[in-house]
């Protein structure tokens, strides 16, 4: 028992000792139990860090697996991880904390369990973990006639809006409203009235009985009747149209009309040719309203339109302006009228992009491939999906350029004169009279003379007969547009003078198979065929060069001499004598003739217009052909025809030509019959002369036996 004593005595007095520390602790770091130096900046025994000090340590390096983020030490001088970052577990298909979803596990939630309202559709969770409510739907209130939020308009409800107040730029029509309740603008237009009107009758099917009223439009362009182009007048009320061709001859109406009038009529019938629409019969009360507006207004400029052919429909029969340059050659487009390819700044190339324009202006102008002009602004024509920039005043179109002035060819009219032809008409003014501003190597030019509008005549020394010869003009020659003369097209060569040759159309046949149509001359006066052109309606078939012939010669030209059908061998023409290309080496010609090819792929046999001139394009013969009695002439025979006739190349069996010359039933009545009653093969029957005389008329005429590279029966040698 004194033992235990001892040690509890012991025991107090040990502690009594271990807390008189002399007073100089005090016991203030009661948080830390462990160690009572926390909070001095140093890590010391029972301390994992103490205020900045981390032991080198970050989030990374301590347990937690974290992955980043900022570490720091708490006041007990442990790790506070408050900053410390772990990996995201978004994506792992389980809803962790601060998730409300992941992947297809929603927690039991849908659309109508969570923020906004919506009464259903389809919950999804959002790649972030949150959720998706693009598919949940709300209560729609479209429908109850009232405009709530998000609704232009309800029903009938548009809120005080029409087409005016909405947007687009509209000034007239009706305005309506969607099933989803947004404005229906697709009534709604920027058309004025008076447009209106126009369009209107443009949406009309064609046909007669109508009263389509057209009201305060403007008269853009009074058109002249040119071939088959009938006289009318254009309206428009506003510059980008629409616009109206009225097919009626505003000299017939008993109000008279200008261009810049503004009227109003009714149309009575509507029409359709070539895809343009137009009104075919108005009443004849038509009224002013007033005078001199300004048409200028309404004026389009199309260079910068590219859809001028691919919506031709928007600008056809509107008033339109353009700087165009031609990119081909001219060629027919209906009677009296010629058309090319044109470009624009914006379509540099379009084969239904034209610039038409009437024969006659076309051939005062001179214009070809190459030249530039200014269109002033006239109303824009159409054929099928064609547009056509069209031209029928002379004022209509300005000449900005053409290519430079070329020499085109050279004949020697006498053995001391030479005609060159030029491509364009010349400035007289330029043309030295003495000849100075022409070479030809072997002869002398003394003389020169202005013989047609774009030719000048050169009086040379003695030519050898056949001797060829080079003619070369100085860039100092000018044309009407004052180009100078191309230095790579300022010379052409000639024959020296031989006397012509005079040759007569002596047998056809335009029925043969495969286009093989043969057309036989005959030399009744030899001499140089250099130059002479053959031409069947206004096709040149041929043009006959190097060709000297005696009297009595025949001439055998095959058509569709391309063909290896008419052509098997690829025969070159004969020059030297009737059997230079001899059968049966070659199978088809004659050697009794001399044997020429035309390209031409064939003759319709049911009318033509044979003719052959020299080469100073001086009519030697003429001859109609025809398959009936009666009918339509193709439009190529009925010119043919009036040149023949102008020159004095035929007449009527009584010697009278019809005061309107050889159209249709007249042409048909006077021309040689038939042509579809020949033989279909070179061996079968021909219509041919049946004497040496040449009247000019069907009597010299008849179908037999072909006879080819023969004389025909009642004929003799000259």
């Amino acid at each position: 028992m004194k033992r235990y004593l001892f040690l509890l005595i012991a025991s107090l007095v040990f502690t009594l000792s271990a807390c008189d520390d002399g007073g100089s602790k005090n016991n203030n770091n009661v948080n830390n139990t462990n160690n009572a130096t926390c909070g001095d900046g140093v890590i010391n025994t029972g301390e994992t860090c103490d205020g900045t000090a981390l032991g080198g340590n970050d989030c990374t390096t301590i347990a937690g697996d974290f992955t980043g983020g900022t570490l720091a030490c708490a006041g007990d001088c442990t790790y506070d991880t408050t900053l410390c970052e772990t990996a995201s577990l978004c994506g792992n298909g389980v809803i962790d904390a601060n998730e409300s979803c992941d992947g297809t596990e929603l927690g039991a939630n849908d659309c109508t369990t969570v923020t906004g309202d919506f009464t259903g559709g389809t919950l999804a969770c959002a790649t972030d973990c949150t959720f998706d409510t693009a598919l949940c739907e709300t209560a729609s209130l479209c429908g109850n006639g009232v405009i709530d939020d998000g609704e232009d308009c309800d029903g009938t409800e548009l809120g005080n809006n029409d087409c005016t107040t909405v947007a687009g730029g509209f000034i007239s029509g009706e305005l309506a409203c969607t099933d989803g309740c947004l404005f229906d603008t697709g009534a709604c237009t920027d058309l004025t009235p008076a447009s209106l009107s126009i369009l209107a009758a443009l949406e009309t099917a064609d046909g007669t009985g109508l009263a389509l009223l057209v009201e305060d439009v403007v008269v853009t362009y009074i058109r002249p009747g040119f071939g088959t182009d009938l006289p009318g007048f254009f309206v428009q009320a506003e510059q980008t149209g629409p616009a109206l061709f009225v097919a009626v001859d505003p000299s017939t109406l008993s109000t008279a009309i200008l261009v810049g009038d503004m009227i109003t009529f009714t149309v009575e019938a509507m029409g359709t040719a070539g895809g343009l629409r137009f009104a075919a019969e108005i009443t004849d009360n038509v009224s002013v309203a007033s005078h001199n507006n300004s048409v200028a207004a309404l004026l389009q400029d199309v260079n910068n339109a590219a859809d001028l052919v691919s919506a031709l429909d928007d600008y056809t029969s509107e008033l339109v302006a353009a700087d165009l340059t031609i990119t081909s050659d001219f060629a027919g487009a209906g009677a009296g009228h010629m058309a090319a390819q044109v470009a624009t700044t914006a379509i540099a190339s379009d084969t239904n992009l034209k610039l038409r324009i009437p024969t006659s202006i076309l051939n005062t102008l001179e214009l070809e491939q190459g030249c530039v002009v200014a269109l002033a602004g006239t109303p824009l024509w159409r054929y099928l999906t064609t547009a056509q920039l069209s031209v029928w005043d002379a004022d209509d179109l300005s000449v900005t350029s053409c290519p430079d002035l070329r020499v085109v060819s050279a004949t020697a009219a006498s053995d001391t004169t030479v005609i060159v032809t030029f491509s364009r008409s010349l400035n007289s003014s330029t043309l030295n009279l003495s000849g100075a501003q022409f070479t030809i190597s072997g002869l002398s030019v003394t003389g020169a003379a202005i013989s047609g509008a774009n030719e000048v005549t050169l009086t040379t020394s003695t030519q050898v007969g056949g001797t060829a010869y080079t003619v070369v003009a100085a860039g100092n020659l000018e044309d009407i547009y004052t180009n100078g003369i191309d230095p790579a097209a300022n010379s052409a060569s000639f024959s020296g003078f031989i006397t012509p040759a005079v040759v007569l159309v002596n047998e056809v046949n335009f029925n043969i198979g495969s286009g093989c149509d043969l057309i036989e001359l005959r030399v009744i006066s030899g001499g140089s065929m250099d130059g002479f052109k053959l031409y069947n309606r206004t096709d040149l078939l041929v043009t006959f060069t190097g060709l000297n012939v005696p009297t009595n010669a025949l001439i055998l030209v095959h058509i569709n001499g391309g063909s290896a059908t008419c052509n098997p061998q690829s025969a070159a023409n004969e020059v030297s004598g009737p059997a230079e290309h001899p059968y049966p080496g070659v199978t088809t010609n004659i050697n009794t003739a001399y044997d020429w090819y035309s390209t031409n792929s064939g003759l319709a046999a049911t009318d033509g217009a044979v003719a052959v001139y020299t080469n100073l394009d001086v009519l030697l013969d003429g001859v109609l052909f025809t398959d009936d009695l009666t009918g339509t002439a193709a439009a190529g025979s009925e010119t043919g025809a009036a040149n023949i006739v102008a020159a004095g190349g035929w007449t009527n069996l009584d010697g009278s030509v019809p005061v309107g010359g050889y159209i249709d039933d007249l042409f048909c009545a006077n021309a040689v019959m038939d042509l579809n009653g020949t033989g279909t093969t070179p061996a079968g029957t021909s219509i041919q002369r049946t004497s040496n005389a040449d009247n000019n008329h069907s009597g010299d005429w008849a179908i037999v036996a072909a006879t080819w590279g023969l004389i025909n029966a009642g004929q003799t040698d000259f």
